[in-house]
């Protein structure tokens, strides 16, 4: 089920401006609580803030020492009242190109530190292959990206992107989840761990079936197969293999 963090989200921030899924929130909640679940520990950095909708809900997540970087090329005062006002401390503004951001000294410190990043900036292809660039450097070797407009069709150079990302980094890099307009990578190192924890909790800890969707898992993970959400299919919680949709297969 939720987490009390979402709860607190959702009563506190649902009229906050943008463009942010409840399938997603669900999402980035449940991958939290996983990253909490895994010990795992660091700081994080959105690129492309505008209101802060998500901005907020990773900064609800984030303990009180672990740093919070928000890089717009505008000012955001919006976001930085509802962002402040869930994580006082440990918060940077940056008003700057993302192309730009290990020039400066507070991002570059924090290169292998950050657990989440969040890549909603220019949809351009090749900016969004330098943003996936710059995540990789400040990722902590547990850590996630997470990259908006995945397979939107309104950017298919962003997803274009996203997979020369991948097929140029085929032992570093792994797509671990896809759902709602956004997909979720991780170093290889640690892509088991995180398939083990959507495989054993994401059905019941996203409450799938009360919020009609689904799990998918079309494909294995060398066939550049991952987890996906989708709406809810024939009043199933798991769909695998076409060859194999009677059985619930993982």
């Amino acid at each position: 089920m939720p987490s009390p963090v979402l709860d607190r989200y959702n009563n506190e921030f649902k009229d906050l401006e943008g463009f942010f899924l409840p399938m997603a929130m669900a999402a980035w909640d449940f991958l939290f609580c996983a990253q909490n679940a895994l010990n795992i520990k660091g700081g994080m950095l959105e690129i492309g803030v505008f209101k802060g909708k998500s901005a907020v809900l990773a900064a609800m997540h984030m303990r009180d020492h672990e740093p919070a970087f928000l890089l717009d090329l505008h000012d955001v005062p919006a976001a930085r009242d509802a962002i402040q006002s869930v994580k006082p401390n440990n918060v940077t503004f940056l008003k700057m190109n993302s192309i730009d951001a290990l020039d400066d000294q507070r991002l570059e410190a924090m290169r292998g530190q950050l657990r989440w990043v969040h890549i909603d900036g220019e949809h351009t292809g090749y900016a969004t292959r330098a943003d996936l660039d710059t995540a990789a450097a400040l990722l902590s070797k547990n850590g996630l990206i997470c990259v908006d407009d995945f397979f939107s069709f309104k950017y298919p150079q962003l997803t274009a992107s996203v997979y020369e990302f991948l097929f140029k980094n085929p032992f570093k890099f792994r797509m671990v989840l896809a759902c709602a307009n956004k997909c979720y990578i991780c170093r290889t190192a640690w892509a088991e761990k995180y398939d083990t924890y959507i495989r054993e909790n994401c059905i019941e800890k996203m409450a799938l079936s009360e919020n009609n969707w689904t799990l998918t898992r079309t494909s294995y993970l060398h066939d550049h197969g991952c987890f996906s959400i989708i709406s809810r299919n024939k009043d199933r919680d798991f769909v695998g293999l076409d060859r194999d949709i009677d059985t619930r297969v993982f």
